[in-house]
């Protein structure tokens, strides 16, 4: 997400011209506004399948939409084993920014279904129709609200999964990747019915900008304006992932995955971030950039959640990375 959102922005400011005459000092920064993850639980979720399932060897996959609580509908993917009986541990998962959406870890989400789990794989609202959004985000002028809508919806998610018949609403988890790590990171420390989130590529949104190292992030630091850059940074604080994972409580599990050549991030920040947490957090470093998707990474990732939330079938974890 940062590649993505740097670019723009440096962008908008290298084609304003330049000022004709000095310009006043400018004033300080605002402070942050408070930040609203509440929703109206009591409103209908509005589940409607779109068509029927695929169906994929032992697994299927059935589109769906269901009811923002801010506004327009949520579009996603459950993948689940083929007629389960019972009820089944659940995991969210969120993916990142940019020209990502849903499927990004749909790999993921099929080896929890063939661990015999059930997933549910969400859109981030920029990510949704046109016809199904309420804003257009393409400009980041409403980037705080996409980060605080993007949350709700996933809260939402926690509704829709505990709803289902099939579903344990006791063994909750949560996968996310980069922003949608970022966002895990904010329902650690505010959603208590999550009980295991895999952070992938996590790190706090203001200080990957501020020490990243990539060519973008670079490049916006010297053509962005530094009080505008301040103002922008001032203004998406209120999500920092450390911010959150510092509310964890305790009782909840962390896995913490990072690329040790991700030039958006640094050994120091991630051990700093792993060190803010206050759930059981554990670490795992992997010779990778920021997509953290090598089958080492992905076996993590899953046996952690097996462990975490009970998955029945654990043994096709192992069978379906041997294919792999």
């Amino acid at each position: 997400m940062i590649r993505h959102l740097v670019w723009l922005l440096a962008a908008a400011c290298a084609s304003q011209p330049a000022p004709q005459k000095p310009s006043p000092p400018p004033a300080a920064p605002s402070p942050p506004r408070a930040v609203d993850f509440a929703y109206d639980a009591s409103q209908p979720l509005d589940v409607q399948l779109e068509g029927t399932p695929d169906a994929w060897g032992d697994i299927e996959i059935q589109r769906l939409t269901y009811a923002s609580p801010r506004g327009g509908r949520v579009t996603a993917l459950v993948v689940a084993p083929h007629a389960v009986s019972g009820r089944r541990p659940a995991v969210i998962f969120q993916h990142g920014m940019g020209l990502l959406d849903k499927t990004e870890l749909l790999p993921d989400a099929i080896l929890v279904a063939r661990a015999g789990g059930i997933a549910l794989l969400v859109d981030a609202p920029d990510q949704r129709p046109e016809a199904l959004r309420t804003l257009d985000y393409a400009s980041h002028e409403h980037d705080d609200e996409l980060w605080e809508h993007t949350a709700v919806d996933l809260r939402r998610a926690v509704d829709v999964l505990a709803a289902r018949p099939d579903v344990d609403a006791e063994h909750l988890g949560f996968v996310g990747h980069s922003f949608g790590a970022s966002q895990g990171a904010i329902l650690a420390g505010i959603e208590p019915r999550i009980h295991a989130f895999v952070l992938v590529g996590a790190g706090d949104f203001t200080r990957g900008i501020r020490e990243g190292q990539t060519e973008a992030l670079v490049g916006l630091r010297k053509k962005v304006p530094p009080p505008a850059l301040a103002g922008f940074l001032s203004s998406m604080e209120v999500f920092d992932a450390t911010r959150y994972l510092g509310k964890a409580p305790a009782t909840a599990a962390v896995l913490l995955q990072f690329g040790a050549y991700d030039a958006g991030t640094s050994q120091r920040a991630d051990d700093e971030l792993a060190a803010a947490s206050t759930a059981r957090t554990t670490t795992r470093r992997y010779p990778t950039g920021h997509f953290i998707t090598s089958v080492a990474a992905a076996r993590d990732r899953i046996e952690f959640l097996a462990d975490e939330l009970h998955l029945p079938t654990r043994d096709a974890i192992a069978r379906e990375l041997a294919r792999q």
